[in-house]
């Protein structure tokens, strides 16, 4: 005991003894109980000093001295709860509470003021882990020096059996380890309650085992489990204090953490998506903030968040058949600070292939009909085609045929014919439309547009004009323009080569003007021989028929009005002349463009004078002629 308190407690002696009497008869035995408190078990009044005698008496106090009535009280022999009363609570002063382990020596708690709480619980921690009598006191010191007390000692037997604090923010994650994929569980030391360990325990379904324990200063543990990938596994991790205390198993119920276990369903071949299906992450520090769904295919890698409600996840973006996909599901909580991941998920997707169809080529046929070839990869699952086309090759698509597998499905490598387009009209857009046997309907990768060609007859020459050919995989690699001269060559001869869809004109050197002329275009696609020919076109000189402007019946030549002139581009089957008097009266009118007129009017020769006639025709390819005149008639 310090010195100066054993000071005080010898004047607190001095003045109960010279008071006992008095005491006595005013209080009925309550100072002789405190008395025999203050001198119980360990300190006895020979203990005190016996040099009274030789110590000047200090002055009177203001105030009587306060006496304490101390009680210890034990709850679940670990915490002692000390209450105190005082006869003389307004003395400024503290109050010293002071323990004794065993035979060992007194040691001071803690100090209060003489305004705090009468009230003091000490709890026993380490190193006392076997029962052991403690023994508390309490001891007043005033401010002035005269007016301290002391309360009795009072002795509980008591042990460090309280569990350690529950452990902060333990986490779990799948982590990639030599061995393969490990829980790796962390969580928060607990620095200042004589930690001496951590357990880790895992659940089989039935029970929780201890499977390791680990040293104080170890914030981690990795299990090389087995299966980690095709199980969920949960865990709890408790602490354990220098007195084998081990924290609360309540957590069991509430605080488990639990590794992520994630799922890719098989789809069956008509599906167009990846199911992913996972257990949820409860307790993760921080509280859960969500999922995030990552994918890799090939060194592409694709991220998606999904909420802390979900559970599965549909994957339909851009699934290829036969193409590997990786897939993992990380839980973040709601800061980012931590995370846990399941497994890498493999997942061949073998669902049904997306066919790619080809146009080939769109090409006239016979100058009468469009023919549309087409290619399918990769091979299995077309049931029905159909060909649509379009005028501007941006909409309007309708259906012009089909073809339907009758077994299995359709031919790989095929055409449909497009009897109903006109060739000479202008230039169509097509494409073909694929449906699958999961019903899938599928456009062409390619939109094509055959080739029109117009021509025309200017003066001496011919003159020609064409559009592109659209579209080939590897483009156009030349444009050739054959000709033939009434049919021949059958199969025409070149004129020119051209790589681009260029006019040309035609100079017509040595080809006889009276004979038809006709063109036709056809393009060549690189790196193949796929050809697509665009429509004939045929040109004849424009009809252009000289009559005379005098005729004299009778005479040896020019006897009879008709034409002068090589009439083969007219159409004779449209010839028709008609005369008329000077009066406007018509004499004569014939369809005979050999015969014409002979100066006769109803069977009369028609008597000399000068007469206007009117002509018409056509041309071989419909186009309508008219020509007005007068001719002189000399008789």
């Amino acid at each position: 005991m310090k010195p100066g308190i054993m000071l005080r407690l010898f004047f607190t002696w001095l003045f109960l003894a010279m008071n006992v009497f008095y005491t006595n008869a005013a209080v009925s035995g309550c100072l002789d109980q405190n008395f025999k408190n203050a001198v119980q078990e360990d300190e006895s009044i020979a203990d005190l000093p016996q040099d009274i005698g030789k110590i000047t008496p200090p002055a009177p106090a203001k105030m009587a001295p306060a006496a304490i009535g101390l009680t210890v009280t034990n709850f679940e022999l670990r915490i002692a709860q000390l209450k105190w009363t005082t006869t003389s609570p307004g003395i400024p002063g503290t109050y010293h509470i002071e323990r004794k382990a065993g035979t060992g020596i007194y040691i001071e708690l803690a100090v209060l003021p003489h305004t705090a709480p009468l009230v003091y619980n000490d709890t026993i921690s380490y190193p006392y882990c076997t029962p052991t009598p403690f023994t508390y006191h309490v001891s007043f010191v005033s401010n002035s020096g005269l007016d301290d007390a002391s309360s009795g000692y009072i002795t509980q037997t008591m042990s460090d059996i309280s569990k350690p604090a529950d452990l902060l923010n333990v986490n779990v994650s799948l982590m990639n380890t030599s061995s393969g994929f490990n829980p790796r569980l962390s969580w928060d030391r607990i620095t200042n309650d004589s930690i001496s360990g951590y357990i880790i325990q895992q659940f089989d379904g039935f029970r929780w085992n201890t499977i390791h324990t680990t040293s104080a200063d170890s914030g981690f543990y990795t299990h090389t489990a087995p299966n980690a990938c095709d199980v969920s596994f949960r865990y709890v991790v408790r602490s354990k204090d220098k007195c084998n205390n081990e924290s609360d198993q309540k957590l069991y119920k509430d605080i488990f953490v639990e590794t992520i276990h994630l799922v890719a369903a098989e789809p069956n071949e008509c599906d167009k998506a990846i199911k992913l299906t996972w257990n949820s992450y409860k307790t993760i520090p921080g509280g859960i903030g969500g999922y995030r769904i990552t994918r890799c295919e090939n060194s592409n890698t694709l991220s998606v968040d999904v909420p802390a409600t979900d559970t599965t996840f549909i994957d339909n973006r851009n699934l290829k058949a036969g193409q590997t996909y990786v897939y993992s599901v990380t839980e973040l909580n709601t800061n980012g600070l931590y995370s846990s991941s399941s497994c890498p998920e493999v997942h061949a997707f073998n669902a049904i292939n997306i066919p790619d169809v080809y146009i080939t080529q769109v090409s006239v046929e016979q100058d009468e009909f469009i023919r549309v070839g087409y290619e399918i990869t990769p091979p299995s699952n077309v049931v029905k085609i159909y060909l649509q086309r379009s005028a501007n090759g941006t909409s309007g698509f309708s259906v012009i045929d089909s073809i339907a597998a009758v077994t299995g499905t359709v031919p790989l490598v095929s055409f449909i014919n497009d009897l109903t387009a006109d060739v000479h009209a202008g230039s169509y857009y097509y494409r073909f439309v694929a449906v699958t046997k999961c019903g899938d309907e599928v456009p062409s990768s390619n939109v094509s547009r055959s080739i029109w060609l117009q021509c025309n007859s200017v003066d001496a020459q011919n003159e020609i004009q064409y559009n592109s050919y659209e579209t080939w995989m590897h483009g156009v690699e030349s444009y050739t323009v054959f000709r033939s001269i009434n049919g021949e060559p059958p199969a025409g001869e070149i004129l020119t080569t051209s790589s681009l869809a260029t006019p040309f004109t035609d100079p017509l050197t040595g080809i006889d003007s009276r004979k038809l002329v006709c063109y036709w275009v056809v393009a060549n696609e690189n790196l193949t021989t796929a050809i697509s020919k665009s429509n004939t076109c045929c040109v004849l000189k424009e009809p252009s028929i000289f009559m005379p402007n005098a005729f004299h019946p009778g005479s040896v030549t020019n006897n009879v009005f008709r034409p002068v002139n090589d009439t083969a581009f007219a159409d004779p089957r449209s010839f028709s002349l008609t005369i008329f008097n000077r009066w406007g009266q018509q004499l004569c009118q014939t369809t005979d463009m050999i015969r014409g007129w002979d100066g006769t009017s109803g069977g009369q020769d028609s008597p000399s004078g000068l007469y206007t006639y009117l002509l018409t025709y056509k041309s071989k390819e419909g186009k309508s002629y008219t020509k007005r005149g007068t001719v002189l008639l000399v008789r």
